[in-house]
């Protein structure tokens, strides 16, 4: 099986799997927003919010240490394939958060 210069090109959709999350902190935080996720992160509110944007004009890359830092924090962890983002609570596996 050759790879294709297509399937090179392929990147882990780090930003689609750091918005679900953000949405995943928001709703165990239900006082709390995305500026104290910010805060939390100590990241600008505006880089959060591109680091949320899945539109490929300008698109700014969530890092690894923030989506790693949710998963802690979140206890939760994420599996990925190549139609599926799933993010899982490590306590319980009955209780997912799915794309």
């Amino acid at each position: 099986m050759t790879i294709s210069e297509c399937d090179k090109k392929i990147k882990l959709p780090r930003n689609d799997i750091f918005t679900k999350l953000r949405d995943l902190w928001i709703l165990r935080n239900p006082t709390k927003n995305s500026k104290d996720l910010a805060r939390l992160l100590q990241i600008n509110p505006s880089n959060l919010s591109a680091y949320c944007s899945i539109s490929n004009e300008k698109l700014r890359l969530c890092p690894d240490w923030c989506i790693l830092y949710l998963l802690k924090e979140l206890d939760v962890k994420v599996t990925i394939s190549t139609d599926l983002i799933e993010i899982t609570s490590v306590e319980s596996i009955g209780n997912n958060y799915v794309r």
